[in-house]
Formats: C-alpha cells, structure tokens, sequence
C-alpha cells in the first residue's frame, strides 16, 4: 500500500504538469519499478550476508583447532597460528580444513533435502513466505555461531549445526526459483535475466566479500564480537524480507490444498521430468558437475600450507579476483550476440577444458597455475548464464521451475559428498605430488565423467535451443531496427 501511494503521488504529479495525460501507464510503470528495486535489494542483501557469513566460517573453523602445541611467541614461519589454542599452524590449516569441509557437506546435504521442502512451500504459500522462513534459517545459525563463541566445550557442535541451519535458507535454489519467475514474464529476455542475475551474484559477492576480507585480515582468533554484529544484520535482513513482493506466476495449475498436496505434486512434477530422457541426461550431467562448485573453496588453504600465503595475503587476492569475476561476466553473452548462441557456447566449453584439464593438474604444486586457474574461471563465469538459458529454453515454462529444483538439488547431494572429501583428502603438511593433488584429481574424474554425457547426449539438444535463442534474438533485434 505504502508503494501504491508513493506511484499515485508521482503519478498525480506528472498528470498534472501535461495537461491531457492520464495516469493509468505512468502508474503501472511506476509500481513495476518499485517492484523489481524490492525483488533485486532483498535478494542482494539475503545474498550479501550468506556470503559474509561463508567467508568467515573458514577462518572461524580454524579458530575452534585445539592441540597440545602451545602458542608461543614466535608463530609458524612469522605467521599466527590462527587459533588461540594451538601453535602449530600447519595443523590448525589441516584440521580447520576438515572441521569446515564437514559442517559444509551438512550444509550442503541440507540444502539439497531442502531444495523439495523449498519447492513444495513456495509453490502452496509462495515465494514471499519461503523467503521468510529462510532468512529465519540463518538468523537461528548466527545464534548458533555466537553460541560457539562463546561455549569452547561445545564450539563444534554448534559450529557443525549451525552450518547445517544455512541450508535451509538454499540462497542459490531462491535466487534461481525467482529469476526463473521473472524470466516467464510476458516479454522477458531470458538471457538477459540469468545474465544480470549472474552479475547481482558476483555483486553481492563482492558487497559481502569486502567486510568478510577486512575480518580475515585482521587474523582474529575471537570471532565473538563479529557474530554478534553479523547476528544484528541478520535480524534487520530479516525485517526487510517482510516487504518481498509475491513472484509465483500466475499459471493454470492450482494451487496446492496443503503442504502435504504441496510435497505429492512436486513428487509427480519430479516423475513427469524424469520420464524425459534428455532431463535424465541433463540432471546426471549436474551431479557429475557438483565437485566443482565447491572446488575454489580449498583453494585458500592450499596457498596457506603449500605457498606460505598469510591469510590476509590471500583475502586480498580473492577480493581481486571476486572483481574480475563481477567484470567478467557478461563478456560470455556478448560473444553470443556476433557468433550466435550455439558457436559461442561450444567455443567456450572449450576454454573450460583448458582451464581443468591443462591447467587444473598443476594448482597444488605451482601458485601461479592456481591464480592462471582462477583468472580463467573468471573470464568464463558468464558460461552459467547461458547455460541456464539453454536449459530453460529444453525444459519449459511448465516445468522449469520443478527442473530448477530437482537440478540444484542433484548438485547440492554431489557437493555435500565432494566438500567432505575435500576436508579429508587435504593434506596440509603433504609433499609429494599424489598427495597434494588427490583432492583435485578427485574433482577431475568426476568433471571428465560430466562433460562424457554432455557430448553424447546433451549437446544436441543443446544445439538445437541455441539455434531457437539466436533466431528469437535476431527477431527481436529486427523489430527494434524496425520501430
């Protein structure tokens, strides 16, 4: 209401200074707008502060390390330990690793077992109210990390489910679930839309990585006082997602008699992909694919143990290329403009097999492979964007969103194991090559398998949805020429 009276006043405004305009297209207008600021700030800031709280965990996992190592006076190499409990540096990277890699993969279990409760509620009550229960989700797991903080006893409990909590609030699955929304609209620009949403994700990375590095930076070794401010943030999010506007289209399916109906349909929407064969091929593809969104996650202790990087050395750097990924992104759909949807995308899948295959053997032996790694990871972050395009456009708007679903759901399970295998395999005080570079081996078997099916049975039906976007854009393009 309070939006509606801000548009009429302007509305009044405008009509009154033309004499003969109506109000009707300038109010509509006015109220689109508003809505749109609404959907893009609170996601930004839901997202901002999930990346805040990601990027301290690490840190803050490391600071729980107990061990009989004394911290002395002089630290490991000139360089704090990074717990008030234990000297031995190397062994507060190792065990920090696994502590994290653990309370990642309940994260990441989590937001997979809630990617279906997310789907069922969204669809029964709508986006507004599963955007508040979420949120509520992380506030309860800053409560729990305050609690960590504070009772050393039971620091890893609360750690490991406190991290688990932040699955529930599945900030990827929302943000997807409600691009997606937007990108069925009458007169949406699919691309377009999954681009700058790639764009706000890489922003609100950097929004969120900015106070996240200036923490790191300081090597704290208490995290009690950062909580406590980040728990407020959570609260005021919290507050503000009470003016989210309600995104679920308006479609000829009815809406769910209750959560139980709810939970029974998305079971038979499941079905009803599953009896696709090219969505078959598609979600096995992303589960094949799921090492790799956590895979940069170990990167930081890999420059710790085997490069001598201090932790703030490394937040910098990551705040760098957090910006070089923000500027980088929409350089993968402006290539589709001049080549065409189908030669860009194939032009860029084989980039990426440079990037893993050429280079990804040598980052756990050489820094500068592991930052060539990362530029390159950069230059095609937009690759995600047209490859959610492309999926959207397979699946259909009858089934996206279910497809949304059921696909983040299959990497999440994926990335729940590999983060666990991550913490295990890192070896912080390893030398040989085997061992420094099982975890990425790891991750490259799994990404060899994926890209397999992508060519035998994927890509042509790629191919053909690249085709139908190029020719839509190309209408499009001549109608604009035109008017």
């Amino acid at each position: 209401r309070a939006v509606y009276q801000v548009c009429s006043k302007t509305c009044q405004t405008s009509s009154s200074q033309l004499p003969g305009s109506t109000c009707g297209p300038a109010l509509v207008t006015c109220l689109q707008s508003m809505r749109r600021l609404v959907i893009v700030s609170v996601l930004t800031l839901i997202f901002v502060l999930s990346v805040l709280v990601n990027d301290i965990e690490r840190p803050f996992a490391r600071s729980l390390v107990v061990c009989d190592t004394d911290v002395d006076a002089s630290p490991h190499d000139g360089l704090p330990s990074g717990s008030k409990m234990c000297g031995d540096r190397l062994f507060v990277i190792g065990e920090g690793s696994r502590f994290s890699g653990a309370g990642q993969s309940l994260e990441m279990f989590c937001s997979g077992f809630t990617t279906l409760l997310i789907a069922a509620i969204s669809d029964r009550f709508g986006r507004r109210i599963t955007i508040l229960l979420c949120v509520t989700a992380l506030t309860l797991s800053c409560c729990l990390f305050v609690s960590a903080a504070v009772v050393p006893s039971w620091a890893s409990w609360f750690f490991i489910i406190g991290q688990g909590l932040q699955g529930f609030l599945n900030v990827d699955m929302l943000i997807a679930l409600i691009t997606t929304d937007l990108a069925q609209l009458s007169g949406a620009d699919g691309p377009a839309i999954f681009t700058f949403k790639e764009i706000a994700v890489n922003l609100g990375e950097l929004l969120g990585g900015l106070p996240g590095a200036g923490i790191q930076a300081q090597e704290l070794q208490d995290y009690f006082h950062v909580w406590v401010g980040i728990l407020a943030l959570s609260v005021l999010t919290l507050m503000f997602a009470f003016f989210f506007p309600e995104t679920r289209p308006n479609t000829s399916v009815p809406v769910p008699s209750s959560l139980g109906a709810a939970l029974m349909a998305e079971f038979r929407s499941y079905q009803r992909l599953l009896t696709t064969p090219v969505i078959r091929w598609m979600l096995l593809q992303s589960i094949l694919f799921g090492p790799l969104w956590n895979f940069v996650d170990i990167f930081p202790a890999m420059l710790m143990a085997y490069f001598g990087y201090s932790q703030s050395e490394v937040t910098v750097r990551f705040v760098a290329w957090t910006v070089l990924s923000l500027a980088c992104t929409p350089l993968c759909l402006a290539a589709c403009g001049p080549l065409g949807y189908r030669r860009a995308f194939n032009n860029i899948w084989r980039f990426r097999l440079v990037q893993l295959f050429l280079i990804g053997p040598a980052i756990a032996t050489h820094p500068g492979a592991l930052w060539t790694f990362l530029v390159v990871h950069s230059v095609l972050g937009g690759q995600v964007a047209i490859d959610e395009a492309i999926r959207a456009k397979v699946v259909g708007t009858v089934l996206s969103a279910k497809f949304v679903a059921m696909d983040q759901m299959c990497s999440q399970f994926m990335s729940s194991v590999s983060a666990y295998t991550y913490g295990e395999l890192f070896d912080a005080k390893a030398t040989s090559y085997v061992a420094r570079t099982s975890s990425v081996l790891f991750c490259l078997a799994f990404l060899a398998s994926g890209y397999a099916v992508y060519c035998v049975k994927v890509a042509p039906t790629f191919a053909v949805a690249c085709d139908e976007l190029t020719e839509a854009e190309s209408e499009e393009s001549t109608s604009t020429k035109k008017d």
